[in-house]
């Protein structure tokens, strides 16, 4: 048999296993044309052929790039995630050759060789290890793999560091004569090391923002089991409380009216002083910074509300950015409203979908109300120091973007605004 039939095989086996592998990681790889993995491995091996009849120069990176633009073109993932699982793949299928030839040698010893059917054979029993993965293993741990961070940041260290590993040993052991003639693939494996770093890099620091997100999910849940909890308990309150007047009402006595009218105002009055919360359903995370500040509301006994339009507006600001701005407002509020009588106290924040406002009342001496009128009335520039209640860290936000921002006072009540239409 001619050695390009060989090759044709052993590059069709090979593109074959590592599609395999792709889509059982990642559903979202599968082709979306009929018979699109046919057409994958047709073009990937005969491109191989190709390169080794004609002894082009390069022939792996060209393979790979051909390999992730086809899977790009014709599935429906993005070009990172594309790039992404082709690492993945690439190197799992590598991964998996290296270990079934250590283990043929071991077997063998000295009468192995690496002659087109040993390779076949190898790359038979990867397919079958490949098919096996993607039909037997549980779509649960498949879907785990897939989302784990954890399994692909362990096969990028593990190729890096083979790939690494082979790029010291080339550069040692070869002398300059040796080092330049093969210059080609050393340099080619460099920039293949260079490539799965970056990748690293840049899971690692996914996986370090998933497990940020995965505590405050938690810290979440159990705030939201505790204001579940107190909801069970208002509704006992309110069924207790709806028996008293019922019982009033059937008493069928001359006061029985004012007695109601009394016992529903005294109500209310309670009622009033309770703090409203919203849960933003489609902001997981600014449910738990709202529940977290209503729980600090209740310890300090301020009254604490938030108006939320739905859906919940996509500000043009990164998240963490965010959640921090609305952080500092809520602290300088609480702070300054803290200043008053348990009976005056208010905190009220507002999410409209081109600004927030954060609404508090303050002591409003002479003073400090003169000097916020004023500069309401001339308008508050975010080039200014972050006067009033120590808005720094607001201003610093707002300037990064830049964002407009305002206060004013109206009564004893200090409104702070971020702006996010340039339209106001």
């Amino acid at each position: 048999m001619s050695v390009y039939v060989y090759e044709l095989i052993e590059s069709a086996l090979e593109t074959l296993c590592q599609y395999i592998l792709m889509i059982s990681i990642d559903r979202n790889s599968r082709l979306r044309i009929p018979y699109g993995a046919i057409l994958l491995v047709t073009v990937i091996s005969f491109v191989s052929v190709l390169f080794s009849y004609f002894r082009l120069p390069f022939p792996t990176p060209v393979i790979i790039v051909a390999y992730a633009l086809i899977v790009y073109l014709l599935s429906s993932l993005n070009l990172v995630r594309t790039l992404i699982d082709t690492a993945l793949s690439s190197l799992a299928f590598f991964l998996m050759e290296f270990a079934l030839l250590l283990s043929f040698r071991a077997i063998w010893g000295e009468s192995f060789s690496d002659d087109h059917r040993i390779v076949l054979l190898l790359l038979g029993i990867s397919l079958l290890i490949c098919v096996g993965i993607q039909r037997f293993a549980p779509e649960t741990a498949l879907l785990k793999l897939r989302y784990n961070s954890q399994i692909p940041l362990a096969v990028l260290l593990c190729g890096d560091i083979v790939i690494f590993t082979s790029i010291i040993t080339n550069l040692w052991n070869r002398d300059s004569a040796a080092f330049f003639a093969d210059f080609g693939s050393i340099l080619l494996q460099i920039l293949l090391f260079c490539l799965i770093t970056c990748t690293l890099g840049y899971l690692l620091a996914g996986y370090v923002s998933q497990r940020s997100r995965n505590k405050i999910m938690a810290e979440y849940n159990a705030l939201l089991e505790q204001t579940m909890e107190d909801m069970r308990q208002r509704e006992h309150e309110y069924k207790n409380e709806l028996n008293v007047i019922i019982s009033i009402a059937e008493r069928q006595e001359p006061y029985s009216l004012d007695m109601i009218s009394s016992y529903a105002q005294q109500l209310y009055m309670e009622a009033k002083g309770q703090p409203a919360i919203t849960l933003v359903k489609d902001n997981t995370v600014m449910s738990f910074l709202l529940l977290r500040y209503n729980q600090m509301a209740n310890r300090r006994a301020i009254p604490f509300s938030a108006k939320i339009c739905a859906p919940f507006p996509t500000y043009p600001i990164r998240e963490k950015d965010l959640l921090e701005m609305v952080s500092n407002l809520l602290n300088n509020a609480f702070e300054a409203t803290c200043e008053l009588p348990k009976a005056e106290r208010s905190v009220l924040i507002s999410f409209d979908q081109d600004k927030i406002t954060v609404e508090n009342t303050f002591p409003a001496e002479e003073g400090n109300l003169s000097t916020l009128t004023r500069l309401a009335m001339r308008g508050y520039s975010t080039k200014g120091g972050g006067r009033g209640y120590g808005l720094p860290n607001v201003m610093k936000i707002a300037d990064r973007y830049p964002l407009k921002t305002r206060m004013y006072v109206k009564e004893n009540v200090f409104c702070f605004q971020v702006i996010f239409s340039s339209g106001d």
